[in-house]
């Protein structure tokens, strides 16, 4: 019987492992009154706010949960992230994510995913 729940396990495991993304579309900037639905629907990371002044960075969460994730990255605020655009338009974000609805944690660096 136990190697029923070990196939199982390893069922789970690679269903899983299909429906993570692992990497995240193009950077879009967008400014605070403009509505992200249309380009986080595409997988792409949003930053609202300007490249100068950055306030937050939205994007679909990367485990397939459906879950929308929104740091904060204005340093008056906790806690707090930093996003650094980089020349080919792909973003990293230091620290990592730890998203509390789905349980992922994971990287993004220059808009690939790096999972815990």
């Amino acid at each position: 019987m136990r190697w029923f729940w070990n196939l199982i396990e390893s069922i789970r495991r690679w269903w899983t492992s299909r429906r993570r993304r692992q990497a995240f579309g193009p950077t879009v900037i967008l400014d605070s009154a403009t509505d992200p639905a249309a380009e986080l629907a595409q997988g792409k990371l949003v930053l609202v706010g300007t490249p100068e002044k950055q306030k937050w960075l939205r994007f679909k969460c990367p485990c397939g949960c459906g879950d929308v994730v929104a740091l904060n990255l204005m340093a008056t605020h906790r806690p707090h992230w930093r996003a650094v655009l980089h020349d080919d338009g792909s973003l990293t974000v230091h620290p990592s994510v730890d998203s509390g609805n789905c349980g992922s944690h994971f990287w993004i660096r220059r808009s690939k995913i790096q999972w815990v």
